[in-house]
């Protein structure tokens, strides 16, 4: 009765807030774990280490991304790039679908995922994942991120500066600043090429393109999260620009529409006005 009652009389930005604070609480309270984690037929240890974690991971749902990237883009001794690790659950996944032939490269500039991934990695005891806490965009520098589970670049028009008064319901979103690399200069610096690329990066899509034309020129496979236009346009940018940095002519194309359904043949004419999955395989010759 009391609830109902305060929920009736108190402002929505009141009421905003301690929600907020009620889920701060539990974040700060939540004890990790350890689960069998079977993705698709691969099955691993997985660490749960945050809410958003267990309310992502410690389910049974099936996984359409993981399985179309099993049976039609990821083989044996390929090198990924994967850009935007979370908490390693795809990159544990793909580290054993290459085999100790492959690699995984793993970009996540939030301290605290990059040592869950850390974490996960030992769990497995897998040596061919690299984990670099880094963000990745056109250009070798510093990017400012929005430090929280799901870690993005804070909002300016194509930089990696926080725009003042950051909010999330009411609350302030804290910031840091994080080394930040492009896949050419890491690809070069490391001498190590990809074979497939991985992209998702919550709407800074154009930018990590931006500085992967050089790899890109290898025509690499491809599965990229393309982000709604209004997550895009965060950052300046928009769908159109992300196809004008590909050149899918060379390539075979799927699209996912929905998370929960398979990828479907993609010729480009279709428009793409939400949040949706591109994959991409070369054609022969390309």
């Amino acid at each position: 009765m009391l609830r109902r009652l305060l929920a009736a009389i108190l402002p929505d930005r009141v009421k905003t807030v301690l929600l907020n604070l009620v889920k701060l609480f539990k974040e700060q309270t939540f004890r990790p774990y350890v689960i069998k984690k079977s993705v698709e037929g691969v099955t691993f240890n997985f660490l749960v280490s945050d809410l958003t974690a267990k309310r992502w991971y410690d389910n049974e749902a099936e996984w359409p991304e993981m399985k179309f990237l099993n049976e039609r883009l990821v083989r044996p001794r390929d090198i990924i790039f994967e850009c935007g690790g979370h908490h390693g659950c795809t990159a544990m996944f793909l580290a054993i679908c290459v085999g100790e032939g492959g690699k995984v490269v793993t970009f996540e500039p939030s301290r605290k995922n990059a040592s869950v991934i850390e974490a996960n990695v030992r769990l497995n005891g897998l040596n061919n994942v690299a984990v670099e806490q880094k963000a990745v965009g056109f250009r070798a520098g510093t990017a400012v991120v929005i430090d929280a589970s799901n870690t993005v670049v804070a909002q300016s028009h194509r930089a990696g500066i926080a725009r003042p008064g950051d909010r999330e319901g009411g609350l302030p979103r804290r910031r840091m600043e994080v080394e930040m690399v492009s896949l050419d200069g890491y690809a070069r610096g490391h001498n190590l090429y990809p074979t497939l690329l991985k992209i998702d990066v919550e709407g800074y899509e154009v930018e990590v393109l931006k500085g992967a034309g050089d790899l890109l020129g290898r025509t690499p496979k491809l599965t990229i999260e393309i982000h709604s236009p209004a997550d895009l346009a965060r950052y300046g940018t928009s769908v159109a620009e992300i196809l004008s940095l590909l050149d899918l002519e060379r390539y075979h194309c799927w699209i996912q529409w929905d998370h929960f359904e398979m990828p479907v043949v993609f010729d480009g004419s279709q428009p793409i006005t939400k949040h949706v999955h591109l994959y991409a395989i070369p054609r022969a010759g390309a």
